[in-house]
């Protein structure tokens, strides 16, 4: 067919004309100008369509089975085109479309209205290989081992994601493995993750938990929340982390660091653990567990702050009675760790041990903020302030000494600016202590003021004296109208309507308002009354009496006779002479004017003119 025809095999045309022919093979060939050919051919089973050399000859192979063969070489690509707004179709057996590709370059399984089931495999048997995603096998699907990878051709888990970006905390969208967003700018809305572990794997389902994020500002500002499912049926969140960093336990709005919230009546909120393994149960003493609280600068290295803990207090053998544990807190002092605190159980509700002052801060108008109360049945046991002192170290105590404070109870009062201590109860070592016999002597001390310092107002001596111990010191008795008073040394008893009697040295003084009424007055050798301030009326010795002034005896009183220094003055009564036998009087040191009653000769005896007579100047 053609200018110039032929017929014969292996003929064919070479010139610029166009010519078809059958070649000796049955292979329908047409050429062009320069030699360009096309060639058509009838295999066994098979047709195939070919460029008409042997080199590429057949580059379509359609074989009986409906397999289509593309044979190229070098560079050259195998283009399918369809015109502007036409799709590829490829039909199943049945002549319905089972992929197509639409004018957008979509990948449709189906029926580009109705759609469809879209699978991608290597192969159907065994030998099932990789599809790979993107360029240079960066990411992939491994058929073999159901695994997908995001940037990594070699996944090792069912989802395998492989960042190559740096993920800072000011990094763009880009450089992060993962992103879950949603395009709505809601506040109050959540995307997440969910997790189920069931074999009920459906839509009408809710995950057994979930990790969300809730955008409560702009630019997804916002809180993380940790969700589970206590009852399947709805998710709960459990703790939120909000956008300044504060972490709620059971509180969805935290405000602090760390806010924990309970509902009902749960008794652990916070349940920290430690487990050891110790040879033996001795092991255990000491054992802590604790929360640690660390302090720093921006700019210097954090430092241990506090500590929070208890510990094993001794070796938590299997019997309970022996698993006690001591409650300590820690805190720096000076540079150190130091115990402060610590709390030590027994069978009597236990032991307070605090490292420091006790501060009671209420401000509510309590009147008493500390208090000691027991419940008890035995009298014997009554709630107690106990002071204890030791020298040298709380590991290694000595004995306290001589003048030592052993313990007290110390008030102070605001002056507008600080506290001022003004009144305190001290106990204080007032002797030599004997470790043998237990002996520690100890005095009570009674200190009052208003300003500067305290003074010793009375003292509790070891011993059980009584001291007050300020100068001019007056001790009241049912108000100020009977007192004792110190008055320079001198010491006072006073009743109502000031009637006072003065103790001084030496000097017991009867005292009323102003006036001196008189004394008793002693020294080594006498004890004198004085009437008055000055006036001595009676000298008592160890052997003599004396009198100043006349002395009246008798049935009312009054001042002696002029002249008379003793008067005897009664109309019931009468003088009675000394009574003594002859030999007694004669013992006498006589002196002229004694008198007797001689009970020998019973008479009266008479010392006149150095000898003795009998009933002298008598009818």
């Amino acid at each position: 067919i053609g200018s110039t025809p032929r017929h014969r095999a292996d003929d064919r045309g070479t010139d610029s004309d166009a010519n078809c022919e059958f070649d000796s093979d049955t292979n329908f060939i047409c050429s062009g100008p320069s030699g360009a050919t096309a060639q058509f051919g009838k295999g066994a089973d098979s047709v195939t369509v070919g460029d008409g050399t042997s080199t590429f000859a057949p580059a379509i192979t359609m074989s009986g089975t409906g397999v289509f063969t593309f044979v190229t070489s070098g560079g050259t690509d195998i283009t399918f085109k369809v015109g502007a707004n036409e799709m590829y179709k490829f039909l199943d057996g049945s002549a319905n479309p089972g992929l197509v590709i639409d004018p957008t370059n979509k990948l449709i399984a189906g029926d580009i209205t109705s759609g469809g089931d879209l699978t991608l495999s290597s192969t159907t048997h065994a030998t099932k290989d990789d599809i790979f995603l993107g360029s240079a096998g960066n990411s992939v699907y491994d058929e073999a081992n159901d695994r997908l990878g995001l940037g990594i051709a070699t996944p090792q888990s069912l989802a395998h994601l492989l960042q190559t970006g740096d993920a800072a905390d000011d990094s763009i969208l880009a450089n992060w493995g993962l992103i879950i967003g949603n395009v709505l700018n809601t506040t109050g809305l959540e995307v997440g993750i969910g997790f189920r572990v069931s074999s009920g794997q459906f839509d009408t389902v809710i995950p057994g938990a979930a990790i969300t994020h809730e955008r409560t500002g702009l630019n997804s500002r916002g809180s993380l929340h940790f969700k589970t499912s206590s009852d399947g049926a709805s998710l709960t969140t459990r703790m939120t982390l909000d956008k300044d960093g504060n972490l709620g336990l059971g509180q969805t709005v935290p405000a602090a660091k760390l806010h924990i919230e309970e509902e009902g009546t749960a008794k652990a909120n916070l349940d920290i653990m430690q487990i050891v393994n110790p040879v033996n149960a001795a092991d255990m003493d000491g054992t802590r567990t604790s929360i640690l609280w660390r302090l720093a600068r921006v700019t210097d290295t954090l430092l241990d702050a506090g500590r929070i803990g208890f510990e094993a207090a001794d070796d938590w053998t299997a019997t309970a009675s022996t698993q006690d544990a001591d409650f300590v807190v820690e805190c720096r002092s000076q540079g150190v760790m130091t115990e402060h605190i610590r709390f030590t159980p027994d069978a009597f509700g236990g032991v307070l041990n605090i490292f420091g002052r006790i501060d009671s801060r209420r401000a509510d108008g309590v009147s008493n903020p500390f208090r000691i109360f027991a419940y008890n049945d035995d009298a014997g046991l009554p709630p107690v302030f106990s002071c204890r002192k030791a020298r040298n170290t709380f590991a290694s105590p000595a004995a306290v000494q001589n003048g030592d404070l052993i313990g007290g109870f110390d008030c102070r009062g605001y002056d507008g600016s600080s506290h001022q201590q003004r009144a305190s109860l001290y106990a204080i070592c007032d002797g030599t202590v004997i470790d043998a016999s237990n002996t520690v002597p100890m005095s009570l001390n009674f200190r009052t003021g208003t300003t500067t310092s305290t003074t010793d107002r009375l003292t509790i001596d070891s011993s059980g004296d009584v001291t007050l111990d300020t100068a001019n010191v007056r001790l009241n008795f049912g108000g100020t109208d009977v007192y004792i008073e110190d008055i320079s040394g001198a010491l006072a008893f006073g009743a109502i309507n000031d009637q006072r009697m003065k103790l001084s040295t030496g000097i017991l003084s009867l005292v009323a308002g102003a006036n001196n009424h008189g004394s008793l007055r002693w020294d080594s050798n006498f004890v004198s009354i004085y009437q008055g301030s000055g006036n001595q009326a009676i000298r008592v010795s160890s052997t003599t009496v004396s009198m100043l002034g006349g002395v009246k005896i008798g049935s009312a009183h009054g001042a002696a006779a002029t002249s008379a220094d003793l008067e005897l003055s009664s109309t019931v009564g009468a003088f009675l002479n000394a009574r003594m036998t002859t030999t007694q009087r004669n013992a006498l040191t006589a002196a002229n004017g004694m008198q007797i009653y001689n009970s020998t000769t019973n008479a009266f005896n008479f010392y006149e003119n150095g000898a003795w007579v009998t009933g002298s100047g008598l009818a």
